[in-house]
C-alpha cells in the first residue's frame, strides 16, 4: 500500500515531497500496527483524572558484565511509561519519557535513586478499573555534560490505577503501594502470559484520583501521560505541577475568540485533477477492477476547517467540526466570504491555528 501511495505522490507533487512521503509512511505504519480499542475508548464518555507518584526502586542490580561502571561518567534511571489495559491486553497512548533521575550504584551493584521525592505523572482515564501504567526502567550512562552514551532496560513493572472515588479525592497520605519488577521489557505483556519477576525487586508508587485534571480535559486527550517536564500549552504555568495540590485548581490562560473571514486560497491548478486521478487509481488497485467499471470520482464539496491545537489536541470547543464552504473561482483560486468563529485562541510557541482544506 505504501509503495502505491508514495509513487502517486511523487508523480503528482514531484521528487521534493520528502516530508509528505515521511508522513504517509508513518501513517501507513500506524494503520498496520493499530489495535481495536473500541471497548476501551467508547465504553464510557466520562474521563477520570489520576496522578501517580513513583517513589523508589529496590532489589534491582546492575550486571557489571553488561554495563561496566566508569567513575568518569554519570548514571541515571529513566522511566518510559505507557497505558495498558488488563482486559484486552493492549498498550496504547503516548510513551512518557521521564527526566534523568540520578542514581547511586553501590558496591554490591544495587541501584538506588538519590532523590527520595516522588516523580508524579498525570493521566485521564475512561476505564480505571481495568487500566494500568506499564513502566520500563532504563539505566542510562552519560558524559559529565549529561550527553547520553548508553541505555539498557533493567526491567519493567505494572502499576494499577485506583477506581474512582465518587465522594472525594484520595488522601495524598494514603499508603504507598508496591509492585514487582519483571525481567525483560514490557513486550512480555503482549507475547507472554507468564512474566518472570526478579526475586526481590520492587517499585513503590502512590496512585490516587485527581479531579483537577478533569476540569481541564479540553487541553489533554485521554490516555496521554504527562509529567512536570512536558509542557501543556493552555495552562498558565505551561506545565503540570511537580507535586499535585488537591486543594488548588489548575489555572488556565486567558483565551480569546477569533474570526477567520475573507478567505482566498491559491492552489496548484492541477491539484484537483491529480487528487481525482489518485482516487481512481487507488480504487482500481484496492478493488482490482478496470477503469470502465468504476463509478465516476468527483469532488462533491470544498470546505475549510480551522482549529486551535496545543500539540496534544484541538482545544477549541467544536474542534475541527466548524467549517465554511469554499467556492472555486478558477482552477487555482478558491475563496469564501463566510466567517469562521474559532474560540480558545491563545499565543504559545507550541500551539498553532490549524487550517485544513
Amino acid at each position: 500500500m505504501f509503495n502505491t501511495i508514495s509513487n502517486n505522490l511523487t508523480q503528482f507533487f514531484g521528487n521534493n515531497s520528502y516530508h509528505t512521503l515521511k508522513f504517509i509512511r508513518n501513517l501507513v505504519k500506524n494503520m498496520n500496527n493499530s489495535r481495536n480499542l473500541s471497548n476501551t475508548f467508547d465504553k464510557k464518555e466520562k474521563s477520570f483524572g489520576y496522578t501517580i507518584g513513583l517513589y523508589s526502586i529496590s532489589g534491582l542490580y546492575n550486571n557489571p558484565k553488561e554495563f561496566i561502571i566508569n567513575p568518569t561518567k554519570k548514571y541515571f534511571i529513566r522511566y518510559f511509561i505507557n497505558m495498558y489495559n488488563s482486559l484486552n491486553r493492549q498498550q496504547y497512548g503516548n510513551t512518557y519519557r521521564s527526566p534523568l533521575l540520578p542514581i547511586k550504584i553501590n558496591e554490591d551493584n544495587s541501584i538506588e535513586l538519590q532523590d527520595k521525592n516522588a516523580l508524579f505523572v498525570y493521566v485521564l482515564s475512561q476505564e480505571p478499573e481495568n487500566e494500568n501504567l506499564v513502566v520500563q526502567i532504563v539505566l542510562v550512562e552519560t558524559t559529565s555534560d549529561e550527553v547520553i552514551l548508553k541505555e539498557k532496560c533493567e526491567g519493567w513493572a505494572l502499576l494499577k490505577l485506583l477506581q474512582k472515588n465518587k465522594e472525594k479525592e484520595k488522601d495524598s497520605n494514603q499508603k504507598v503501594e508496591v509492585s514487582r519488577i519483571y525481567i525483560g521489557t514490557p513486550r512480555e505483556l503482549i507475547f507472554k502470559y507468564n512474566q518472570i519477576p526478579y526475586d526481590n525487586a520492587l517499585i513503590s508508587y502512590h496512585s490516587y484520583a485527581y479531579n483537577k485534571l478533569e476540569m481541564i480535559n479540553f487541553l489533554l486527550p485521554n490516555y496521554i501521560i504527562l509529567g512536570y517536564n512536558e509542557p501543556l500549552p493552555g495552562l498558565r504555568l505551561r506545565n503540570l505541577p511537580p507535586l499535585p495540590n488537591l486543594n488548588e485548581n489548575l489555572k488556565i490562560v486567558d483565551f480569546v475568540t477569533t474570526y477567520v473571514k475573507n478567505i482566498n486560497i491559491e492552489i496548484n491548478p492541477n491539484l484537483e485533477d491529480n487528487i481525482l486521478e489518485f482516487g481512481r487509481e487507488y480504487r482500481m488497485k484496492k478493488y482490482e477492477i478496470e477503469e470502465n467499471q468504476l463509478n465516476k470520482v468527483f469532488i462533491k464539496e470544498r470546505k475549510i476547517k480551522c482549529g486551535i491545537h496545543n500539540t496534544w489536541k484541538f482545544i477549541n470547543s467544536n474542534g475541527l467540526q466548524n467549517s465554511i464552504t469554499l467556492t472555486k473561482i478558477t482552477k487555482s483560486l478558491l475563496e469564501s466570504n463566510g466567517v469562521l468563529m474559532v474560540d480558545r485562541f491563545f499565543s504559545d510557541p507550541l500551539s498553532c491555528c490549524s487550517i485544513i482544506m
